[in-house]
């Protein structure tokens, strides 16, 4: 019961979990320079002579800013973007903690500020120095609306490493300007390589997928999307079953036998997906993950006696609750991670 107990509280900690509002503070330190000596800012009522560290408080409003200099005087204003652990964090959280991007939308923690500015009063200008910023304003001529790549052709990387269902599979992507983009998706589950208990895998799978650009920096995009599919596979595997609960009575313990059979297995599923695109010159890094819902169908044949049920395992065993046979509705996890070349 205890164990019961811990493993449900793992669960929900996992699922409610989130990075930006574990890992980021309610203030957030800014350091401030200058190259002219005696310059003096204000943030509110507050005055600090530069250089100097600030503590601003996390939130989606700007931060505005009061530079002095002698008589001169000049007005910044330190914009709010999302942070690291927001973005990022939560990108990769997501696979163990599918809720995480929810979770810190109400929070304010989400929110982050230059970590360093420099003030120059001469030039008028209020810059971050950071080492690879994430405070970039997008740009609004045409050469930034229009993508100057329509298509993608990806590739899965970790389905070929899958313990389980190894398989290859390929996709593409088409663009419509820089918001949204539809990609196709086709795999082929074949024995790559075998695994312990699935032998002669044989299989396909599609699905479509609509996503939304909700972020754009420079060669990085961030997006959310929805996607529908369907997989339909046959495999070989050998369990232990247990002839309709028969007993040893010199031993009292279940008589079991090994059997070899078939397995007919199709998936239904619906996923919502977070995820994020690199780009180096035509070459294409995209890693995601998410949460959905599937509806799972599972047939046994060349069985001995269909009545006989396999032996459940002492331990959590992935591979038995695939197996197992039936329909019924399932949670979906997808994450993968693909590398793709895009062109004109």
């Amino acid at each position: 019961m205890r164990s019961f107990t811990f493993f449900v509280v793992l669960c929900i900690s996992l699922l409610l979990g989130s990075c930006a509002t574990i890992v980021n503070r309610k203030m957030q330190k800014v350091h401030i320079t200058s190259e002219q000596n005696g310059v003096v800012v204000m943030v509110d009522t507050l005055k600090y002579s530069l250089p100097a560290t600030i503590a601003l408080k996390r939130s989606k409003s700007a931060i505005h800013l009061k530079a002095i200099l002698d008589t001169s005087t000049q007005y910044f204003t330190i914009k709010a973007k999302y942070s690291n652990a927001f973005l990022y964090g939560n990108l990769c959280w997501s696979s163990v903690a599918p809720l995480a991007y929810l979770i810190d939308l109400p929070s304010k923690k989400k929110f982050a500020y230059p970590k360093k500015m420099h003030v120059d009063l001469y030039k008028k200008s209020l810059v971050s120095k950071e080492p690879v910023s994430l405070y970039l304003k997008f740009k609004n001529d045409s050469s930034t609306r229009k993508c100057e790549y329509n298509y993608h052709i990806k590739t899965s990387m970790l389905s070929l490493l899958n313990p389980i269902f190894n398989h290859a599979g390929l996709g593409f992507e088409k663009y419509y300007g820089r918001r949204s983009s539809s990609q196709i998706n086709l795999r082929v589950f074949t024995s790559l390589r075998e695994a312990s208990k699935v032998k002669s895998l044989q299989g396909y799978g599609i699905d479509f997928e609509q996503k939304l650009f909700v972020r754009q920096m420079g060669n990085f995009r961030a997006y959310v999307a929805a996607a529908v599919g369907h997989d339909r596979m046959t495999y070989a595997t050998r369990d232990a079953f247990n002839p309709l609960n028969t007993y040893d009575t010199l031993y009292n313990e279940k008589l079991t036998y090994a059997d070899d059979y078939k397995i007919a297995r199709s998936l239904s599923y619906l996923n919502f997906k977070v995820g994020f695109q690199q780009y180096f010159n035509h070459w294409v890094l995209e890693l995601y993950g998410g949460l959905g819902f599937a509806y799972r169908k599972v047939n046994h044949s060349e069985r001995a006696n269909l009545n006989d049920v396999a032996l459940s395992p002492k331990d959590m065993n992935l591979q038995y609750s695939l197996n197992y046979p039936g329909e019924y509705t399932t949670m979906n996890v997808p994450l993968n991670l693909c590398i793709g070349y895009r062109f004109k």
